[in-house]
């Protein structure tokens, strides 16, 4: 099969590193040059690292100007030697490590002595920009000559940092290191300042910590009497989508090497449309717990007199008794193999050293396959707190290494998996793309240009350093927080089963209901202890009425399948489980109000409503919450996986149809109720729904020229729209969406099969409002052709939008195979089928169409002629 840069099967690697990893969730410029190597100052040679080789600049090398006398011709290389010939007076080049200047009389080599220049920076320029371009210079010194024995190039982009943090709240720093003119001024500067600094310069260890402004942890509170430390479960997880939020992450203060600084894995993110958080949820979900444990961490002791621990991490899964840790990652000893032995807490600081780390996926989150993908160099660093309410870690950062061998590895293993009979549902995803090519060539052509590229180079001993050709990693960074006790099992706890009675009656449903209650209060973030009576109360009536839900509840292995079970057999328990407000009355009486006539414009046929949210789900969960099910759509992916094109365009819907501070609207979505007449209302009515995008005119809003026909009629129109109560639906028909972003994308046409309209409509005192909206439609395999070649013809065009440069990999080709191969994978396959005789379930090859499904919320507008 021909081989194209896809994201298809992508989405299986994102979930392995973000459900397992901690330690198992759009690009930007940077400071960084065309081959991903830092500035460096002016003057310094770059060695083969790509880091400057960074000598005292005392006219030794580099420019500088001398005076000599000989006789005799000849050559040299060296302080200030040049070579020349000539009599009298004259200007000889410097071959070899510098470049100088000499007069000098007669004939013969010339030694001159001069100054250098220095680092190359303006310490009148804004502090941000004195103390980058002065740091740039310290940093090079430290890290490119034999001036500091215990750094080495790797430790650049370390040193650049800590500099920074010194200097831009003292801008003074950058006014004293931009006035010298040697490295050993600069060395000298900080060595004399920082007593760690000089240690680390001569690779001695580090001073006792003097902790400023008393900046200890706080002495910690008590801690389980069966665990060797304190456990707290990591409850934010993000991945930085460009190089500023890396920055914002501390990936590059932390000590991580590569170009991309760990924003490579956002695309995976992007294609999936999910929220890293949601997967390290305490919920039902399929979510898992992920644990830090700080081993020898004692009662009454702060992090000072704790010394180093030994940082844990473990992969869990939620149970009522607490959280179980993966037992496949467990040693002998029923500790993890994921640990830092040596971490360093002190001065409220938490600093492991690099570990190798295993991350795996739990099975439950891919149909009972778990997956190993091993990360190297791994590190942790965060804000470590202590006191009363347990400890907590702010600004944590996870860094580390995936290198080739492991990306070919998990490839393989995938193949192996999805080329059995009996493979996973998952597979028949990812099974096209992976096919029988060589894991070698789909790491290599595929899965690496959707990281970013390799970015930075693993040595023998697994130490990271830049690269230019021989990049063999990719760079990865979390952003995370942790706080909250976390009981942590190695053993697994009792069923609940052996708390019911046998016997059915009421004691069976009093125990039943009482470890739902408990399961409760551990899964749903919406539960509150007062909330725990009346949910008692409602579960014993209907476990009264309907005896098997003591059965289901008393059979449960884990509070998740209890949770589970609840949500779908008592209504609205999902909703008060997740603290949402309760579901709306089933008709809304503002529907049943008459329209006003200020509502109509003289020269409309109806009300105007302006689309003011957007969303598409990402997850089934969100199909569901969003009503794309209730709306009937057909397809196991709900509408799900347009969400993964929109991501990788790096779009967001709700900020196109939102007003700005002026109230202009980039995206101007227009419903109108044509037929609708002032004075009736939603019952007496009979109008059609039209729909369309409008553009800015000189007299207003006007229709988008590609969505009205020759007669200035809405190509898009359902003609008979009906509300009944407030339930507003439409029949099925053909429809065009037209995405017009700012420029940074080509306009975006797709042609929906079978599109109808759900929605809940108010009359208000200015008009119409629609709430809790649902488009549905089939995207056909004819309009995905169509679109990529739109796409390859606007992408080709010398005044390409932006963006073409990122997208216009993922559409080269005949665009049948770029379909096939590449986009409808990343769309998560054709899901439906569409014919003459409408739309209908399919099974694999039989599928012609993707499902679609989109949320909105419209609210009155003037329509068409203004805003």
């Amino acid at each position: 099969m021909s081989i194209h840069p896809s994201m298809a099967w992508l989405s299986t690697l994102a979930l392995l590193l973000m459900a397992g990893c901690i330690p198992q969730s759009g690009g930007g410029g940077g400071g960084d040059d065309d081959e991903g190597r830092p500035p460096v100052a002016r003057d310094m040679e770059v060695d083969d690292t790509g880091h400057p080789d960074a000598r005292p600049l005392d006219g030794s090398e580099g420019e500088g100007e001398g005076e000599g006398e000989g006789e005799g011709e000849g050559e040299g290389e060296g302080e200030g030697e040049g070579e020349g010939e000539g009599e009298g007076e004259g200007e000889g080049e410097g071959e070899g490590e510098g470049e100088g200047e000499g007069e000098g009389e007669g004939e013969g080599e010339g030694e001159g002595e001069g100054e250098g220049e220095g680092p190359d920076c303006q310490p009148e320029a804004p502090t941000e920009i004195a103390c980058r371009q002065a740091c740039q210079w310290v940093a090079g010194c430290a890290t490119g000559g034999d001036a500091c024995p215990g750094l080495e190039p790797t430790d650049f982009e370390r040193i650049d940092a800590q500099c920074r943090d010194l200097c831009e709240p003292n801008p003074a720093v950058a006014s004293l290191v931009c006035a010298h003119r040697t490295c050993d001024q600069s060395l000298g500067l900080l060595t004399n300042g920082s007593a760690a600094f000089a240690a680390a310069c001569l690779g001695e260890d580090p001073p006792d910590p003097v902790c400023p402004g008393g900046a200890d942890t706080g002495p910690l509170a008590d801690a389980p009497r069966d665990r060797p430390g304190p456990a707290i479960r990591i409850t934010r997880l993000d991945v930085p989508p460009t190089l500023d939020d890396a920055d914002a992450f501390r990936c590059r203060a932390n000590g991580l090497v590569g170009a991309n600084q760990g924003i490579g894995l956002s695309a995976a993110v992007n294609v999936m449309g999910i929220d890293p958080t949601d997967l390290i949820g305490a919920d039902e979900r399929g979510a898992s717990a992920l644990v830090l444990e700080f081993s020898g961490w004692r009662p009454g002791q702060s992090g000072d007199d704790a010394g180093p621990v030994s940082l844990d991490h473990y992969l869990g899964t939620h149970t009522a008794a607490g959280i179980l840790a993966d037992p496949t990652l467990l040693d002998v000893d029923g500790r993890t193999v994921n640990r830092w032995p040596e971490t360093s807490i002190a001065c409220g600081a938490l600093e492991t050293p690099p570990a190798p780390h295993l991350i795996r996926t739990p099975p439950a989150m891919l149909d009972g396959v778990s997956l190993g993908l091993p990360m190297r160099h791994a590190r942790m660093h965060g804000e470590l707190r202590a006191g009363g309410g347990g400890v907590t870690v702010q600004q944590g950062t996870l860094t580390g290494y995936l290198d080739r061998a492991a990306l070919v590895g998990v490839v393989a293993e995938l193949q192996g998996i999805c080329a059995d009979p009996d493979r996973p549902v998952f597979c028949e995803q990812i099974i096209a793309v992976l096919g029988g090519d060589a894991p070698e060539g789909l790491v290599d052509q595929l899965l690496l240009p959707v990281l970013g590229g390799a970015d930075v180079r693993l040595d023998a001993d697994g130490a990271p350093r830049p690269c230019a050709d021989d990049c063999n990693a990719v760079s990865v960074c979390f952003g995370f927080t942790a706080g909250g006790e976390a009981a942590l099992l190695t053993e697994p706890p009792e069923p609940p089963m052996a708390q019911c009675p046998e016997e059915p009656g009421v004691e069976r449903c009093q125990a039943a209901c009482g470890f739902a209650g408990d399961c409760a209060d551990v899964l749903c973030p919406g539960f509150e202890p007062a909330d725990r009576v009346d949910f008692q109360a409602e579960c014993m009536a209907e476990c009264a009425a309907q005896p098997l839900a003591a059965d289901a509840i008393c059979a449960a292995r884990q509070c998740g399948d209890v949770i589970a079970f609840l949500q779908g057999a008592v209504e609205g328990f999902a909703a008060r489980c997740d603290g949402e407000e309760p579901i709306e009355p089933a008709c809304d009486p503002d529907a049943l109000r008459p329209l006003p006539a200020a509502a109509v414009p003289a020269d409309r046929p109806g009300p105007s409503a302006i689309t003011r949210s957007l969303r598409l789900p990402a997850t089934l969960d969100e199909a569901d919450e969003i009503g794309c099910i209730d709306a009937g759509l057909v397809g196991p992916n709900l509408g799900t996986g347009l969400a993964g094109m929109i991501g990788l365009m790096q779009l967001s819907l709700d900020d196109l149809v939102a007003p700005d501070a002026n109230g202009v609207t980039a995206l101007p979505l227009l419903f109108e109720l044509a037929g609708w007449a002032p004075g009736e209302t939603a019952d007496d009515a009979a109008f059609g729904l039209d729909h369309y995008l409008a553009v800015d005119g000189p007299d207003g809003l006007a229709p988008h020229p590609d969505v009205v026909d020759a007669d200035g009629a809405p190509i898009n129109r359902w003609p008979e729209a009906a509300i009944a109560c407030d339930a507003l639906t439409t029949a099925p028909a053909r429809h065009t969406l037209i995405f017009a972003p700012d420029g940074t994308l080509p306009p975006i046409r797709l042609e929906l099969a079978e599109a109808r309209v759900d929605a809940r409509a108010r009359v208000v005192d200015d008009g119409v409002a629609l709430d809790r909206g649902v488009l549905v439609g089939y995207l056909p395999r004819g309009s995905l052709r169509t679109l990529v070649g739109q796409l390859q013809r606007d992408c080709a065009l010398p005044d390409a939008p932006e963006l073409c440069a990122q997208i216009v990999q993922l559409v080269q080709g005949n665009p049948d195979d770029v379909v096939d191969d590449v986009i409808a994978p990343i769309l998560r396959g054709f899901d439906a089928r569409v014919d003459a005789d409408g739309v209908g379930e399919c099974a694999f090859e039989d599928c012609n169409a993707l499902s679609v499904c989109f949320g909105f919320e419209a609210t009155p507008s003037v329509g068409l002629g203004g805003r």
